[in-house]
């Protein structure tokens, strides 16, 4: 099961923060942050997906950039004009510990202030 979260929640519930900063000419950097804890605990992996409309533009799996007992980092970048249809969902294993796992998801639209536009 992919539960969405809102900002709020996954900070709260989960210790999750994501920033945006500008890292070139028509690319903005995004990092995504948690720590290991709770269901987060037994992350497997974190998947992106960016899709505009009904099509899917990007899916992948994306590797830790920094992986400690405290914090797992990953990120990502792409145009400004991407960051409204992108999602990171961190999968984690549940008790059974079989795939598929369960995950939590998160729209970068709603950790950013203002969706940069062209």
């Amino acid at each position: 099961m992919i539960e969405t979260v809102s900002r709020g929640q996954a900070e709260k519930d989960f210790g999750v923060s994501i920033r945006t900063e500008a890292v070139g000419t028509n690319q903005v950097g995004v990092w995504l942050e948690f720590v290991p804890k709770g269901k987060l605990r037994t992350f497997s992996s974190v998947q992106l997906e960016i899709t505009s409309g009904e099509r899917k533009l990007v899916s992948a799996t994306l590797a830790p950039s920094k992986q400690t007992p405290e914090t797992v980092i990953v990120y990502f970048s792409t145009d400004p004009a991407y960051l409204p249809g992108s999602r990171l969902t961190v999968f984690y294993k549940i008790s059974s510990g079989d795939p598929p796992y369960d995950g939590i998801q998160f729209n970068v639209s709603d950790f950013i202030k203002h969706a940069p536009s062209h």
